[in-house]
């Protein structure tokens, strides 16, 4: 039967390591105990009288039409569905205990870019912004966290410009589009200090898309009218003051 040997040599404490760990430890429980007393002096997400105004990064999807980059100007190719990141923010006001009202806008902006070597590069670029009014259904889950959802109206307008320096030569901007849209949404309110929390949602939405402009088929100037019925899913991810 093997045996060890014993350890005999008498243990050291690391006496600066064991007080910087007692005093993380006195921070933490300080910390939660601030944290409880602050919970019970913030009361619901969502209430009469109360506002939100939120802020952060949005996706969403905007309508264009291109009446430069497409061959022959036929109508084919018209219309691009672009996927776009921006910025937006939102005031919303309780009316009642469990409806809310809310209006907020947006600004987005994206590019394709193709590089054909020594012919030189063409790029479009797009960009959107709108202004949503809605009503919100709102629901307090606790006094730290909130849901909401309901429909909403928006408008939008977006343009795409053309920079093409390897085929035709066009730098120029496309007609903007304009997209009136039934919005409906559900998101999420998580308080993480008395007036200071996280916030995020998802849409989808039924836009009406709309642009008229001028354009030469070959037989003189013509108005042209283009409109389209379109669906689309958004995000919004940010922070949120309440007050």
């Amino acid at each position: 039967m093997p045996v060890f040997p014993l350890i005999t040599r008498p243990l050291t404490l690391n006496q600066g390591g064991d007080l910087k760990k007692g005093m993380v430890m006195v921070l933490v429980v300080g910390m939660f105990l601030v944290a409880s007393v602050v919970s019970a002096q913030m009361g619901p997400v969502f209430a009469k009288g109360k506002g939100q105004f939120a802020f952060g990064l949005t996706h969403f999807t905007a309508h264009t039409v291109d009446t430069l980059f497409v061959a022959g100007g036929t109508m084919g190719g018209l219309v691009s569905d672009n996927d776009l990141l921006g910025f937006g923010g939102e005031f919303r006001y309780g009316f009642s205990e469990e409806w809310a009202l809310g209006l907020g806008g947006f600004f987005g902006f994206g590019n394709d870019k193709g590089d054909f070597g020594s012919l030189g590069e063409t790029k479009l670029s797009y960009s959107a912004f709108g202004l949503r009014l809605g009503l919100d259904h709102t629901i307090n889950v606790t006094d730290k966290l909130g849901l909401y959802l309901g429909p909403g109206f928006e408008f939008a307008s977006a343009k795409s410009s053309v920079d093409d320096a390897a085929f035709s030569g066009i730098n120029d901007d496309n007609p903007r589009a304009t997209s009136f849209s039934l919005d409906g949404r559900i998101g999420v309110i998580a308080k993480v200090g008395k007036s200071f929390g996280l916030n995020g949602s998802m849409g989808k939405k039924f836009s009406y898309v709309k642009s008229s402009f001028n354009s030469d088929f070959g037989f003189g100037s013509e108005d042209v009218s283009f409109s389209r019925w379109l669906s689309s899913v958004n995000g919004w991810a940010g922070f949120v003051i309440l007050f």
